[in-house]
């Protein structure tokens, strides 16, 4: 059942089109404070004890002062990307990097057949998310995520002794911008028999593998009429290269440590670039019930991400 919003944003009788998170001229502070704000004790239920509603509603607003693209994006996407980072004490779109809410365009099929487009929002959990939310969960001590750069010194070794030697280059005041040649995480926890430590390696390579599985990267190509991987980097991957490696590694390292509820959450949400997926799969019963409660449900009939 889709619901129709007012100029602040104000829920209206419910079967009215509900595509836009806002309409042209309406003020993105009004509109998405009212939205949520109609939400009242149920959204307060939903939240950590350290997630307030009034910070995640200043946060929100912020965010689509920011990026005005998030206004188009539906409501559910929105609402539904805002509602699940929140629920796992993530800030959004903040100078802490935890996650970031990116307008994406699909190509959707309408009631008739006919192809066309629409925004929405899908949210990309920045590496240091995954470090916060890990280390938060009590179960792992240390976890962190290192890029290699050409001129490190660099040795790993596999197998019952595995081995891992890191020397940065600090005396080249270029290193940084130096190709990336590994990336890697490391996860320490404590246990009845001591410190164990593990680590999760991927080379240059490795990591352009996962980046072109994104949804995020691929472009639509016109001689095929598919989607295809980009050869070169798109949205975070061209402005943070460094940033979504160490995340990858951290993902895949993640896999394999003891987990809280929350980080088996986070994994859900970061497993699928799809916003139809993750509707299904990845939001939280909590989320999925505030939102069926409050008629947010505009979801597009079918079709492929693009950026």
């Amino acid at each position: 059942m889709a619901v129709k919003t007012d100029a602040t944003g104000k829920i209206q009788k419910p079967g009215e089109d509900n595509t836009a998170l806002v309409t042209p001229g309406d003020s993105a502070k009004d509109s998405i404070l009212g939205l949520l704000s109609s939400m009242g004790k149920d959204l307060e239920r939903a939240l950590p004890m350290h997630i307030r509603p009034d910070r995640m509603m200043r946060i929100a607003t912020t965010a689509v002062e920011k990026n005005r693209d998030l206004l188009a994006c539906t409501k559910r996407s929105f609402i539904g990307s805002l509602l699940s980072a929140s629920q796992l004490g993530l800030e959004v779109n903040t100078p802490l990097g935890h996650a970031f809410l990116v307008p994406f365009n699909r190509r959707v099929k309408d009631a008739q057949g006919n192809w066309g487009a629409v925004k929405e929002c899908q949210i990309i959990i920045g590496y240091q998310g995954y470090i916060d939310l890990v280390e938060r969960s009590g179960k792992v001590a240390k976890f962190a995520a290192r890029t290699v750069h050409e001129g490190d010194h660099f040795e790993a070794e596999l197998g019952l002794n595995e081995r891992l030697v890191h020397r940065p280059n600090w005396d080249d005041p270029d290193r940084d911008l130096k190709p990336l040649t590994f990336v890697y995480a490391i996860a320490t926890r404590s246990t009845p028999y001591g410190e164990v430590h593990a680590f999760e390696l991927l080379s240059a390579t490795g990591v352009e593998v996962y980046r072109k599985r994104s949804n995020s990267q691929q472009v639509y190509d016109a001689q095929s009429k598919r989607m295809v991987p980009s050869d070169v980097p798109l949205g975070p991957w061209a402005t943070d290269y460094g940033a979504m490696a160490k995340k990858t590694a951290l993902r895949r390292l993640t896999q394999y440590q003891p987990k809280s509820a929350e980080v088996a959450q986070l994994l859900a949400i970061d497993a699928s670039d799809d916003v139809k997926l993750r509707s299904q799969r990845a939001y939280s019963p909590e989320v999925l019930e505030l939102m069926g409660k409050y008629g947010v449900d505009d979801e597009p009939t079918e079709g492929d991400p693009e950026e």
